[in-house]
């Protein structure tokens, strides 16, 4: 019981800590929006220059990249699971894997498809019909 209430007590020591360590950092920025020599540093940074469209777009395509390795890796290790279970109750917890990568996998290619489906839109290259 002591050994909680002392976790609870370096926890909260810890939380009023960040809270504050940030408030003071993020208070203590300086705005450098007019400073010409810290815009002529951003632009020697390399920082696409394209539209925001295409750098969300962009980014979009690495997220998708990065899920289809994660659906992947999903499968092999519910594969892996489900091949070593033998006998044992490991079994279920395999289904249980796969079932929740297949699930992963609709969300995020319907969430892919509405976002290209919204971009589609706004960039007028759907007929609309109403």
């Amino acid at each position: 019981m002591k050994a909680t209430k002392y976790i609870q007590r370096i926890a909260k020591k810890t939380t009023w800590f960040l809270f504050f360590f940030g408030i003071v950092f993020l208070l203590n920025q300086q705005a450098f929006a007019q400073d010409e020599k810290v815009l002529e540093k951003i632009v020697q940074l390399g920082l696409p220059n394209s539209e925001i469209y295409q750098i969300i777009f962009t980014l979009l395509q690495w997220l998708l990249q990065i899920f289809t390795l994660l659906a992947v890796m999903g499968f092999i290790i519910s594969g892996i699971i489900f091949i070593t279970a033998g006998a044992s109750g490991r079994a279920d917890s395999a289904r249980a894997w796969l079932v929740n990568t297949i699930i992963g996998v609709i969300v995020g290619l319907s969430g892919y498809i509405v976002i290209n489906f919204i971009d589609k839109i706004l960039k007028g290259e759907v007929q609309s019909y109403f």
